[in-house]
């Protein structure tokens, strides 16, 4: 994976110490997490649970994408690619309980390199 050109951490967190749900298991969503801006700033509004720092449970972090694909032969067998105009990439999140789908920036595709940029996308996964 290309790493994610978006500033990872949110502008603003919101973690208010009431209301508190202590008859959780394991200590985990007691509190009310919001994060603002950061990698969400791609939706609107660019604010959520998953934009916090204090995101828990299933290997939770704070959401992100990576901006493009570096790859060889054994993940797509058939490249190069003469014209990649409308290509979608899609792929399985770890452990296979969602997938991701991106658009290819054509424009910026370089068969040289074996790399591939994304234009958008990334907004599916459970998240």
């Amino acid at each position: 994976w290309v790493q994610p050109t978006c500033t990872i951490n949110p502008t603003m967190e919101y973690n208010p110490d009431e209301p508190l749900r202590n008859d959780t298991t394991g200590s985990s969503f007691q509190k009310y997490q919001l994060g603002v801006g950061g990698c969400c700033d791609v939706f609107t509004p660019n604010a959520g649970y998953w934009c916090g720092n204090h995101t828990q449970g299933g290997g939770a972090f704070t959401y992100r994408i990576p901006s493009g694909l570096t790859y060889d032969s054994s993940i797509l067998p058939n490249a190069p690619y003469a014209n990649p105009e409308g290509a979608v990439i899609q792929s399985w999140r770890p452990g296979h309980w969602s997938s991701w789908m991106f658009a290819v920036d054509a424009s910026k595709y370089d068969a040289k390199t074996s790399t591939i940029i994304f234009s958008k996308g990334g907004f599916q996964g459970a998240r």
